[in-house]
């Protein structure tokens, strides 16, 4: 007797579903048998995390440089977070802001 579609549609979905588990099972097996990364002196390299930490750390550095020569360290926090290094440029090559004594 021959099949219909759908029992074929069926068995067609029961082998796929016999091979996913079989890889994910598979790969279980696999990620119990990897040891454990030693992190002592291998290279970590994390991307954005890494650069985010520069960049913020940067701009701290720029407010400060910013609050030195008499200008809102805030102001320049915000605009080293959309600059960084232009804005640390800046900063340096401007002359300081006299102050007014009210």
């Amino acid at each position: 007797m021959p099949r219909t579609t759908i029992q074929n549609v069926i068995l067609f979905l029961a082998q796929a579903d016999r091979i996913r588990r079989k890889r994910v099972l598979g790969g279980l097996i696999n990620l119990q048998r990897q040891s454990r990364p030693s992190y002592s002196g291998a290279k970590m390299d994390h991307g954005y995390v890494t650069s985010g930490a520069g960049w913020f750390t940067l701009s701290l550095v720029n407010a400060g440089l910013a609050q030195g020569k008499n200008r809102s360290g805030w102001n320049w926090f915000l605009v080293s977070l959309l600059l960084g290094p232009v804005a640390t440029f800046f900063i340096v090559s401007w002359s300081p802001l006299e102050r007014s004594d009210r």
